[in-house]
């Protein structure tokens, strides 16, 4: 047995680390010694840690857009402002296009983000997902200054076509979002697990940064039209620093050599899968339901059967979340709470709705790092958990929100503390039950 390659003078060669890694498979102890091998490599090779940190900024440019467009809700209730949005005593009637911007929009929105991944999987082979993200931020980089340059123009009169213009590019837009999210995940899983977790949690601060980006924007500019056009100046320019990010990632030794072992990864990976399920399945169900998901003699019947409790999970989680995010609790109001007016006109949304929400979604997605309860192999626990987010469905209503003039609901939760909190409690459940399903 020839000896492995070790690291001389603080150097690593990889072409030797490559001729040891195709011994150290043969090994009885190989998959202990593959994981050492992976630690060493990154550490020495992968200098400063840029590309594991550069997946985070993948994760913000994954859902960027998303965010962007929902976040602004002042901005978008002031250019669909129509003459008789104000009745004659003075009092505030949202029209039609107010009311429904983000019915519109998530619908639209999630719909094309559905189908675009399920169209990225029948790609032909010659398109590299580098590439295909590279589109993809490119795309948003030129969207969103068109989105900007739209918002700089005087709307009056023409109010119905500015809101379908904008809905136009956000579908587009997210379009686009959804192959670098796709991409973004491709090239994380051909990487390894480390980064695919920083490329979730940098989805989660997305959230974030689009709230703090707008109530700075605002802050600054003052109205919320002047503040709607330089926070989507602010998302160009992001997204040009992720292309950029992007094709400097994309050129590095570090990247070229994880692709350039990828197919030889894969083949190993399938071994240890296979290893796993002979040595532990009649132990650990989960570990055995895995590895059958993982098996390619699984009929797609067969495939269903054995993670329905995931897609019940993603389908619930998703479900109720658009349900009532942002189209419901954006249109909360303040209520019992003596807060001044322009805190209730310019800031409530923005901090009681958006901040809290994004924050609350980021905890919740950390929280599985020391919590992951249900556990994967407890069916029933997993559709209990699931089903009872269907709770926030029934009581977002019930707050203090703008409601349409036929509208009979009583409020039932007019203090804003409530509804802040019934606003923490969907994001978090929302973070802990996508991340946990990907962990799944």
């Amino acid at each position: 047995m020839t000896k492995v390659d070790v690291i001389e003078d603080g150097e690593f060669d990889f072409d030797k680390s490559a001729r040891s890694a195709k011994i150290v498979r043969n090994l009885p102890f190989h998959q202990t010694v593959r994981r050492i091998m992976r630690d060493i490599e990154e550490t020495f090779h992968d200098k400063y840690r840029y590309v594991t940190l550069s997946f985070y900024v993948y994760g913000l440019a994954g859902l960027m857009p998303w965010n962007f467009y929902i976040t602004p809700e002042n901005y978008w209730n002031d250019k669909l402002t129509t003459n008789d949005t104000f009745s004659p005593d003075g009092s505030f009637t949202p029209n039609w296009m107010q009311n429904f911007w983000q019915n519109f929009l998530s619908i639209l929105c999630t719909g094309v983000v559905f189908l675009s991944s399920i169209l990225l999987q029948f790609r032909p082979q010659s398109w590299s997902k580098e590439n295909l993200l590279s589109i993809g931020v490119a795309v948003s980089v030129v969207l969103f200054i068109a989105t900007a340059v739209v918002g700089i123009f005087d709307n009056t009169g023409w109010e119905v076509q500015f809101f379908w213009i904008n809905l136009a590019l956000g579908t587009v837009l997210n379009a686009f979002c959804s192959v670098v999210q796709n991409m973004g995940m491709a090239m994380a899983g051909s990487l390894g697990e480390t980064y695919v977790r920083n490329l979730s949690s940098g989805q989660g601060f997305a959230g974030i940064f689009a709230a703090l980006a707008y109530m700075i924007n605002l802050c600054i500019a003052g109205s919320p039209t002047s503040a709607g056009i330089s926070f989507f100046c602010t998302a160009g320019a992001f997204a040009l620093f992720a292309l950029i990010n992007h094709l400097c990632v994309i050129k590095t030794d570090f990247y070229k050599s994880k692709m350039l072992d990828e197919p030889n990864s894969k083949s190993s990976d399938a071994e240890l899968v296979s290893d796993a399920s002979s040595e532990g399945s009649s132990q650990d169900p989960a570990r055995s339901r895995t590895a059958s998901c993982n098996s390619g003699s699984s009929s797609p019947q067969s495939l269903i059967w054995t993670i329905h409790p995931e897609l019940f999970m993603s389908f619930i989680t998703l479900f109720v979340t658009l349900s009532v995010f942002p189209g419901v609790a954006a249109s909360g109001f303040i209520g019992i709470f003596n807060g001044t007016k322009i805190f209730a006109e310019k800031w409530f949304v923005p901090v009681c709705t958006f901040l809290v929400y994004n924050i609350g979604d980021t905890i919740g997605r950390l929280m599985t790092n020391f919590c992951q309860v249900p556990s994967r192999d407890s069916t029933i626990s997993i559709y209990l958990v699931s089903a009872l987010r269907l709770i926030f469905i029934v009581l977002f209503p019930l707050c203090n929100v703008q409601r349409m003039p036929s509208a009979t609901l009583p409020t039932l939760i007019s203090s804003d503390i409530g509804y802040a909190v019934l606003v923490l409690l969907l994001a978090i459940s929302n973070g802990y039950l996508t991340t946990l399903r990907e962990v799944f």
